[in-house]
């Protein structure tokens, strides 16, 4: 069963790294609610989900896919530029070992919401978060494990979850085009958690084998 990787919404989340954003307050239940529908819309496309250990002390804790990459039967677990969220990836790390190969980056800064997976390519967005060391290195982890990876200036924001495109909500027309393209679309309220600059990408981690 293809499984998503998650962990629950910190009750500190108001307190997040934040790069571009103006910081404003962001009601944490609510914000809970929402990844729980989150949670939801992946059970729903039949994803098994395993939720990683609590973080309560660690604002950007429900934001997994920032710390590791999940690359067929591999986790490469992450080096994001944020000095704050170091626990995070060790305790990912330690969520994944048994159920993917584990492998971490040595040297750089890559954040994992700023790579785009499509197929066996890995594009990466360079940030104030993902270097191009950190590129470097993922690329000498990612190559012999059968990916090539491509650095660009930026990457998107939409999680296929099976036969279905999970987005958030608020771009109708965008939603419509996927619909006429044949996807299942799936929009959800993740108004709370974008205050925290979240997409609908970094709070799972999927393992589609």
């Amino acid at each position: 069963m293809r499984r998503a990787f998650t962990r629950a919404v910190s009750p500190r989340i108001a307190e997040c790294a934040l790069t571009h954003l103006e910081r404003v307050p962001i009601d944490a239940a609510r914000a809970a609610a929402q990844h729980a529908a989150y949670e939801r819309a992946l059970a729903a496309a039949s994803f098994e989900i395993v939720r990683l250990l609590e973080l309560p002390d660690d604002p950007d804790a429900v934001f997994v896919e920032d710390t590791a990459l999940a690359l067929g039967g591999h986790a490469i677990i992450t080096r994001p530029g944020v000095a704050s969220r170091a626990d995070e990836t060790e305790s990912t790390a330690q969520g994944l070992e048994g159920k993917l190969e584990v492998h971490r980056l040595r040297s750089g800064y890559l954040d994992g919401g700023d790579v785009l997976r499509i197929d066996r390519r890995l594009y990466v967005g360079l940030s104030t978060r993902t270097d191009g060391e950190g590129i470097a290195a993922l690329r000498q982890i990612a190559g012999p494990l059968g990916y090539e990876v491509i650095a660009e200036p930026g990457a998107a924001n939409c999680l296929r979850a099976g036969d279905r495109l999970i987005m958030a909500a608020g771009s109708p027309k965008t939603a419509e085009r996927l619909r006429a393209r044949g996807f299942e679309v799936v929009e959800l309220d993740v108004s709370e958690l974008q205050k925290a600059e979240a997409g609908v990408t970094c709070m799972s981690l999927i393992d589609e084998r």
